[in-house]
């Protein structure tokens, strides 16, 4: 992408439009709207436990409370496709590592501090495991379909705030269905048989937060970050 149009894409891993609120009335305030995530520590996955996370970065944040993977070339000098999130809990994360088995994590938390709570739009410091080792263990479907999947749907608008759409381009998709996914790890909304073209739901229910849209079928699926304001 051309960064000459973004700012401080390395500071806050998100990078934004230089039109980007800053004081969007959403958000509890400056700090929240702000699109840095605090990171804390970084490790390389090298367990085989998920294959596809082979060749990633595992960043932990202080301020959201997840951590983000960044999937990298074969090289390992860049980033491809999008950061996912993961683990997301109401404390401060120090640092990460791997289980031998490479499928459980363990994570380090702060003793205090502000993070963001569930719905990503208010500073806390109601930490809900200060000072703790938490265990995590990765059960969901871990195959991703190599190709880009700009050429299986798209989805828009993001942020959403009446109607998110996801539009299945490949025709011959089918049992391809849909998750929108809260901070919670909850399903807030899901698509079941998704067709070919435009496919609708109504977010008016929802609070304002960061969510995850999985998109999958038996053998693949496909996560992309999704803001409801």
């Amino acid at each position: 992408a051309d960064l000459d149009n973004y700012k401080d894409p390395l500071f806050s891993m998100f990078a934004v439009a230089d039109d980007y609120d800053y004081d969007n009335p959403a958000c509890g305030n400056a700090w929240i709207c702000r699109p840095n995530v605090a990171p804390s520590s970084l490790a390389v996955y090298e367990g085989a436990g998920i294959p596809s996370w082979g060749n990633s970065l595992l960043v932990t944040s202080l301020k959201r409370g997840r951590v983000y993977r960044l999937q990298l070339d074969a090289d390992g000098t860049a980033m491809i496709g999008d950061t996912t999130q993961h683990f997301y809990t109401q404390n401060r994360y120090r640092d990460i590592v791997a289980h031998p088995d490479g499928k459980s994590f363990y994570i380090i938390t702060d003793q205090g501090g502000r993070t963001a709570d569930a719905a990503g739009l208010n500073a806390t410091g109601d930490l809900r495991n200060p000072g703790a080792i938490l265990k995590f263990t990765l059960s969901e479907p871990v195959s991703i379909l190599g190709q880009d999947k700009g050429a299986v749907f798209e989805v828009w608008p993001n942020p959403v705030q009446d109607n998110i759409r996801i539009e299945v381009k490949r025709q011959t998709a089918t049992n391809l269905q849909a998750q929108l996914i809260n901070a919670a790890g909850q399903v807030a909304i899901q698509f079941s048989e998704l067709q070919p073209g435009t496919n609708a739901r109504s977010v008016h229910h929802l609070p304002s937060g960061i969510y995850v849209l999985k998109v999958y079928d038996s053998e693949n699926h496909w996560l992309e970050r999704i803001v409801v304001n």
